[in-house]
């Protein structure tokens, strides 16, 4: 695998220059899932608890639906969203079918034992996972805090980090030491776009954690761009131009893909693989 360091340097101009001028994709007023909170959260504590809990559902799941289910979740039953609450009431088994029956996730037994798990856990910092990042401004003090829960990777950690830098829940001073959070959107664009260079077959895994590192070192050289905002435009790129097959229409990058991947393989078989060039078409409004 190879990173080209100046297409991804091409690429994240184009998305600040769209996003910064609203144009193409940037015209449209889309939210990003997390962004859109249900009745009933009227403090930072409560946001904060809201996107930790669906932090830890975002586990191979599609993060549309979880914030989706999340907000008719929290709607029916926000106790559930009490750490408090839920040492007192459940525990992991009996938390399970509240899971179930609240996100439907694939994983849903797993989930409901992180969620209990976590739960417990933050008792030692007073039931506010804000409370994990407050006393530095230090994302990487904050990360080695949170790793330490169940259900948060280095992808779930980072993306709860952006989150809460995003939505001044914390205040974070070294944003451009997050790795930011690689999902099929991110890996998609950055084979399209030929910053990732891949001649055979490899795990999902490995390329997550080599694009990561390899943006890491890419924000920390150029400091004139956000990766909480490049990550979530190639989100928007990837969810809402790539999936709904309006390529050339509404793209903010200038470049048509090269590449594409097959995302079952990516998603199903954990394989990501490089495809035979194919023409771009344009597509018709």
């Amino acid at each position: 695998m190879k990173f080209n360091e100046q297409r991804a340097f091409d690429v994240a101009k184009e998305l600040k220059n769209a996003y910064e001028k609203k144009e193409k994709l940037f015209s449209l007023d889309i939210k990003t899932p997390e962004s859109i909170l249900p009745e009933g959260i009227n403090s930072q504590e409560e946001h904060a608890k809201y996107l930790f809990f669906l932090g830890i559902a975002t586990y191979k799941d599609k993060s549309e639906r979880v914030f989706e289910k999340g907000r008719e979740m929290y709607k029916k039953n926000p106790e559930l969203f009490d750490p408090k609450f839920i040492r007192e009431n459940y525990n992991a088994d009996s938390l399970t079918d509240k899971i179930y029956s609240g996100l439907g996730h694939p994983f849903y037994r797993q989930i409901a034992e992180n969620w209990y798990y976590s739960s417990k856990k933050l008792t030692e910092y007073d039931d506010n996972p804000l409370n994990i990042f407050n006393g530095t401004k230090d994302v990487n003090v904050g990360l080695k805090k949170l790793y330490k829960f169940n259900g948060f990777s280095t992808k779930i950690g980072n993306l709860l980090a952006a989150w809460y830098h995003k939505y001044d829940l914390v205040d974070i001073e070294n944003i451009y030491e997050l790795k930011i959070p690689v999902d099929s959107h991110v890996a998609t664009i950055s084979i399209g776009q030929e910053i990732l260079e891949m001649e055979k077959p490899l795990r999902r895994e490995k390329v997550a954690k080599f694009l990561q590192n390899n943006y890491l070192k890419f924000f920390r050289e150029h400091l004139g761009f956000d990766p909480i905002e490049f990550q979530e435009n190639m989100w928007i790129v990837g969810a809402y131009n790539c999936n709904k097959k309006v390529c050339r229409t509404l793209c903010p990058l200038e470049e048509p893909c090269k590449m594409t991947i097959d995302k079952g393989l990516f998603y199903k078989k954990a394989i990501v693989r490089p495809i035979t060039i194919k023409p771009v078409q344009e597509t018709p409004f």
